[in-house]
């Protein structure tokens, strides 16, 4: 092909680019699925939420400050982590919104007027670095509509009247299956590096003793009065303690006051011997100041002894009146304290925890390095227990005593209580699975060009960019 030839193709392609932003330029969109563009911004927002997520999790846990390109996510490198993980994210969110629209769902005015309040806030409050980073205004509305799409879809499905209604028989069921109901003393040993070891860990025994000779014979109902026993020993503990600490306080304020009353004698004989010089040496006005600071003491002594008597009359009257009135308020704070029982808490002391749950963490984790298993251990004591048995167990951290009880007493009670967070935990990993295979079932028509363009790398490198720009951490 001739020079000219080629010069003629490349503006041709050139000029195909430009008109049509497929496949040569155009970055604004990350995929294609069913004809429809899903914008760039939300992947980018995808990256940018799970990294601000990601570096604040290993900040805390290990101390990570600025190395999180060389950390490893889940067993990834942390930049190929977040580019699968926005990448997932925004198939899901594609899916969602197709199968939302599928089945006829949709949100409300209130809905969306909450979503456009949510928005706006979060664009007064860093709109600036959203743009910085390339997501839009619209693109933050589009990926909160689809949260609460998902939300919906969930419901569609598993809430009342859904496809697949979980009811409240079904949530019973899975309780009495799967969980386990208990109250629970525990009694801490002294922790590695503690001065007094060895008055810790005698304290937390006899205790353990006391209370355990207490709960000898008890069910699960009656073991809140070995709490409450533990509990009102506790509480006078601390009151002891704390009025010994303002004790201490109130010696220490009177010492100062001692010492600044020693300073005030000091000057007043300074100054009574000079008013004596001077009478020796005929100044009178010495004298009638003498004559006046008697005078003054001599009253104010009558005044304070008609005080002192008019306050011991109304002293006398005061008690008379709490006497007379002494048995009237005994009664009234019996029916006080009848009362203020009956008001209590039920369930306060009370633990509902899903034992399969902890036990499929232990068995994930248990050939990790270093990995703790008194814990589980602990848990699988109360699994284990009998129904209305009071237990007692020990291990390197604490004693304890243990309460286990019937869940199924409980079962109706709960589910009312903790409908949604139970519905949840029972079907968001089967729900999780449809929306997988939802994308499985969906072609994508990935752009592959706003995918280099958008890496984790540069979304980490213009925060920094603009956080120095604008002084910002």
């Amino acid at each position: 092909m001739s020079k000219a030839k080629r010069l003629i193709a490349a503006a041709a392609a050139t000029a195909v680019c430009a008109a049509s932003f497929t496949g040569c330029s155009d970055t604004t969109y990350i995929m294609e699925v069913g004809g429809k563009k899903i914008n760039a911004g939300i992947y980018i927002y995808n990256i940018y939420s799970e990294m601000s997520y990601r570096n604040m999790m290993l900040y805390y846990t290990e101390g990570v400050t600025e190395d999180f390109f060389s950390q490893k996510i889940e067993g990834k490198d942390y930049a190929d982590y977040l580019s699968d993980y926005a990448l997932k994210a925004t198939k899901e969110y594609a899916v969602v919104v197709e199968k939302f629209e599928e089945y006829g769902l949709e949100l409300t005015n209130d809905e969306l007027k909450d979503i456009n309040d949510s928005v706006n806030d979060a664009w007064d409050s860093q709109g600036d670095l959203y743009e910085y980073e390339g997501i839009s205004k619209e693109s933050i509305k589009l990926a909160q509509k689809a949260s609460l799409m998902r939300d919906k879809l969930f419901d569609y499905f598993y809430g009342e009247g859904g496809k697949e209604e979980v009811t409240s028989a079904d949530m019973e069921s899975y309780l009495n299956d799967n969980y386990m109901r208990y109250k629970l003393l525990t009694f801490s040993k002294a922790v590695e590096g503690d001065e007094n070891a060895d008055a810790t860990n005698a304290e937390a025994k006899d205790n353990f003793d006391e209370y355990s000779a207490m709960a000898d014979g008890l069910g699960f109902e009656d073991f809140d009065l070995v709490i409450h026993a533990y509990e009102e020993k506790a509480a006078a503990e601390q009151e002891a303690a704390d009025s010994a600490a303002e004790l201490d306080t109130d010696s220490d304020s009177e010492a100062e006051s001692t010492a600044a009353d020693d300073s005030s004698d000091v000057e007043v004989s300074e100054a009574s011997t000079e008013s004596a010089n001077a009478s020796a040496e005929g100044d009178d006005s010495a004298v009638v100041s003498e004559a006046s600071d008697d005078t003054s003491v001599e009253e104010a002594e009558a005044a304070e002894s008609a005080e002192v008597s008019e306050e011991e009359e109304e002293d006398e009257d005061t008690d008379e009146a709490e006497e007379s009135a002494a048995g009237e308020d005994q009664n009234l704070t019996l029916a006080g304290a009848d009362a203020e029982e009956a008001d209590e808490e039920p369930h306060e002391h009370e633990q509902m925890v899903n034992f399969t749950q902890i036990k499929e963490a232990y068995e994930e984790n248990k050939d990790t390095e270093d990995y703790d298993d008194s814990s589980y251990k602990l848990n699988e004591t109360i699994y284990n227990m009998s129904a209305g048995t009071v237990t007692t167990y020990e291990d390197d951290n604490a004693y304890y005593i243990i309460a286990r009880g019937d869940v199924s007493e409980r079962a109706a009670e709960y589910v009312e209580e903790n409908h949604d967070s139970l519905l949840q935990e029972m079907k968001a990993d089967e729900f999780q699975s449809k929306i997988d295979q939802w994308v499985d079932e969906t072609e994508f028509k990935l752009n592959n060009k706003a995918i280099k363009r958008y890496t984790p790398k540069v979304i980490y490198d213009r925060q920094v960019e603009y956080s120095e720009k604008n002084g910002t951490n």
